[in-house]
């Protein structure tokens, strides 16, 4: 819960981010994404997995993973 709401499709790290960071992308040391910053609190970053932001937004990948 943050402010009283319960935040669903969540993934919470344990590394912390700053306030204005929402939006931010979170990736892997490999560079692949993982999601979307949504919160953070001082020791945390809470965010949405980006297939699950992709899947309500009903987003299509505008590039091919085979193509340079």
């Amino acid at each position: 819960m943050i402010g009283g709401r319960t935040l669903h499709h969540t993934w919470w790290t344990d590394f912390p981010s700053a306030a204005g960071d929402s939006g931010a992308p979170v990736i892997r040391d490999d560079g692949y994404l993982l999601g979307i910053v949504i919160a953070t609190t001082r020791t945390q970053t809470i965010y949405s997995p980006v297939d699950w932001v992709a899947d309500v937004l009903d987003l299509q990948p505008c590039v091919d993973a085979g193509s340079s």
